[in-house]
């Protein structure tokens, strides 16, 4: 438990400067007059591991669809 509180002390302290640095917030729409820019990613992805005590390989991807470079809606198996 000790250890536990020690490790979240410590996270918040590292990230409180992060935090007093923020910009003021911009409002914006998706509605807005400005152009929407979207695209796109996706991968493979590899790994490796022991189950019931014998080697495998388990293999997978994600994609994903961006959208005005701050939403991602995106799926990975």
């Amino acid at each position: 438990m000790r250890t536990l509180v020690t490790l979240c002390t410590l996270i918040l302290i590292l990230t409180s400067p992060l935090l007093a640095e923020r910009k003021p917030v911009e409002h914006e729409t998706l509605l807005g007059s400005h152009e929407i820019r979207h695209g796109g990613y996706g991968g493979l992805s590899v790994k490796f591991t022991g189950i019931n005590d014998e080697f495998d390989v388990l293999v997978g991807g994600q994609g994903g669809w961006i959208i005005n470079h701050m939403i991602i809606f995106g799926v990975g198996v």
